[in-house]
């Protein structure tokens, strides 16, 4: 791919400030990989939905159906958290494979 670079600071009077504009190829195999979880688990798409935590920089929800929960966090900030889920049984990360 190739990118005209993009000028990002448009208060400037010259304008100079430019971004460069490469492709990602990490966060495009990070982007696929989500695609492919959520065409795996239709649950994520049709599934009920249960907000469960949506506090500062924490959001965790859950998409249910008969059969199967998944569970979606989301933590923005920069440390790491520790969080509890109302659930009995054991959790698969659906990113990385592990169980918990």
């Amino acid at each position: 791919y190739h990118f005209s670079p993009e000028r990002h600071d448009f208060n400037s009077p010259n304008n100079s400030v430019v971004d460069s504009l490469v492709f990602n190829s990490e966060h495009y195999a990070f982007y696929r990989k989500l695609i492919e979880m959520r065409r795996a688990n239709s649950v994520l798409s049709s599934g009920d939905i249960k907000f469960i935590t949506a506090k500062g920089k924490l959001l965790i929800y859950s998409r249910s159906d008969d059969n199967t929960t998944i569970y979606v966090a989301f933590n923005l900030s920069n440390m790491p958290t520790n969080v509890k889920l109302p659930c009995k049984s054991n959790l698969v990360d659906l990113l990385d494979g592990k169980v918990f």
